[in-house]
C-alpha cells in the first residue's frame, strides 16, 4: 500500500469522534478538576509547581529523541529564561539551554497563529549543528536535500524503512496545506468547534510527523504544535506535562504514530494520544495535590516543631514527590542521611510519629515511616490523590 501522503485523498483524513468522544469529555473534567486544586496553592507554590513541570516537559521531549538531559541543567536554563536569577545560573549543556527555550515560546506563543516562521524557530533551538556530517543538517528552514527522508531501524545493512515522508521540493506546500487547516480550526476562528481541541492536537501531531519538514528535530517540534493547540483549547497554560507521559509509553507512541503511515483514517492514534492526555492529567492532579498537601503541613507544624535531622529527612520525602519516598523512612535511612546514631534516629522518629508529622507501618526490624499529610479539603484531595483506570 502506498504511504500515506501518496494516496489521491490525502490529505482528508478520517476520524470517528464517536470512539473519541468519551475520552474527550474525560479530558474536559480533569482539567476542570486541575485547575480549581492549582487554584488552592500558594502564589510561590503554583510558580515551583509550574517550573517542575516545564522541567518536566523539556527533559520528557528530549529523553524520546534518545537525548538525555542533566535535570539541573534544563532547571537553571528554565529560570534563566523567565529572569528569576540575576547574575543568570551557569548552564554547561546548550541542548538544555534549547529545549528550555523551546517549552517556554510554545506558551509565549499560544496565542498566535502558526506560521513558518515560528515553525523555524521552534526547530533551530533545539538542533545544534554538526560539523562532522558529510551533508550538513538544515537549521531554522525546511530540508531541501534531494534524499529522499526515510524513517529506519535497523543494524546498517539490514536496515527496515518504516516510512518515507514526502519529497523536500514538496515539503512548503504540504506546510501551506497543514497551516491553513491548523489556523481554520483554531478555536477562536472555528467557534461551531468542528474539531475538538484534543482532536486538533493529536490529529496536528501525526501531521507534522507524516511531512517531516526538516532534516531534524520533527518529534519535538511536533509535540510542541500538540502542546500549542492544548493551550489554544484551553485558553490558559494546560496544567501538566503530555511530553513525561509519552516517554513513558514510548514504544505504543512509535507504534499508534505508525498507524497512520499508510491510512487517513487517524481514529487509532487520536485515541491513544486522547488517552494520555488524560493519564498526564491525572499525574498532574496528584503533583498538584501533593503540593498542596506539603504547604498545609509545614503551615500545620511550622519547621520550628523539628530539629534539624527531622527537618532534613522531611524534606527529602518531599523531594520525592507524589509517589513516595521508596520503601518509606527507616531508621538505616535516617541514620546515612543525617550522620546519627542509631538510638538518636529511633527518637526523632517516634518523636516525629508522636507529633503527627509520620506515620508508621510494619513492626520490629520491618518498620518504616511515611509523611503524614493533612487533608484539610477531604472530598477534593481524596479525588485528586485516588487512583484513577484510564484504560
Amino acid at each position: 500500500m502506498a504511504y500515506v501522503w501518496q494516496q489521491p485523498e490525502w490529505p482528508h483524513f478520517h476520524v470517528d469522534t464517536s470512539a473519541v468522544a468519551g475520552l474527550v469529555r474525560r479530558y474536559k473534567l480533569l482539567c476542570s478538576d486541575a485547575s480549581k486544586v492549582y487554584g488552592l496553592l500558594e502564589k510561590q507554590a503554583q510558580r515551583t509547581t509550574l517550573i517542575e513541570w516545564l522541567v518536566s516537559e523539556a527533559i520528557s521531549t528530549s529523553a524520546i529523541e534518545g537525548e538525555s538531559l542533566n535535570r539541573k541543567d534544563v532547571r537553571s536554563s528554565i529560570l534563566n529564561h523567565l529572569g528569576i536569577h540575576d547574575p543568570p545560573l551557569r548552564v554547561g549543556d546548550p541542548r538544555a539551554e534549547g529545549v528550555a527555550a523551546l517549552v517556554l515560546d510554545v506558551r509565549k506563543n499560544a496565542n498566535e497563529i502558526l506560521t513558518p516562521d515560528l515553525l523555524f524557530q521552534w526547530q533551530s533551538m533545539i538542533v545544534q549543528p554538526r560539523p562532522y556530517l558529510k551533508e550538513p543538517l538544515t537549521i531554522g528552514a525546511f530540508r531541501q536535500a534531494a534524499r529522499p527522508m526515510q524513517i529506519i531501524s535497523g543494524p546498517v545493512g539490514y536496515e527496515k524503512v518504516h516510512y518515507e515522508a514526502p519529497p523536500g521540493a514538496s515539503v512548503p506546500g504540504e506546510i501551506d496545506t497543514f497551516l491553513k487547516w491548523y489556523n481554520d480550526s483554531t478555536p477562536s476562528v472555528d467557534v461551531e468547534r468542528e474539531t475538538s481541541g484534543l482532536v486538533r492536537a493529536a490529529v496536528a501531531h501525526a501531521w507534522l510527523e507524516l511531512i517531516h519538514p526538516f532534516d531534524d528535530g520533527n518529534g519535538r517540534v511536533g509535540r510542541a504544535v500538540a502542546d500549542h493547540a492544548l493551550y489554544q483549547d484551553l485558553h490558559s497554560v494546560p496544567l501538566f506535562s503530555l511530553s513525561t507521559t509519552i516517554e513513558a509509553n514510548r514504544a505504543n507512541y512509535y507504534q499508534k504514530l505508525g498507524s497512520v503511515n499508510r491510512s487517513l483514517d487517524f481514529t487509532e492514534w487520536v485515541v491513544w494520544f486522547a488517552r494520555c492526555a488524560c493519564e498526564a492529567q491525572v499525574s498532574a492532579q496528584h503533583l498538584v495535590a501533593f503540593a498542596l498537601a506539603k504547604t498545609r503541613f509545614w503551615d500545620l507544624h511550622g519547621e520550628s516543631a523539628f530539629n534539624q535531622r527531622q527537618t532534613k529527612a522531611i524534606n527529602r520525602m518531599f523531594k520525592a514527590g507524589p509517589a513516595g519516598f521508596e520503601g518509606g523512612m527507616t531508621t538505616r535511612k535516617y541514620v546515612n542521611l543525617t550522620a546519627t546514631s542509631r538510638a538518636t534516629a529511633t527518637r526523632d522518629l517516634v518523636d516525629l510519629v508522636d507529633k503527627g508529622a509520620f506515620k508508621s507501618e510494619g513492626q520490629g526490624r520491618s518498620v518504616s515511616y511515611l509523611l503524614q499529610l493533612p487533608n484539610s479539603e477531604p472530598d477534593l484531595l481524596e479525588k485528586m490523590l485516588s487512583p484513577k483506570t484510564l484504560r
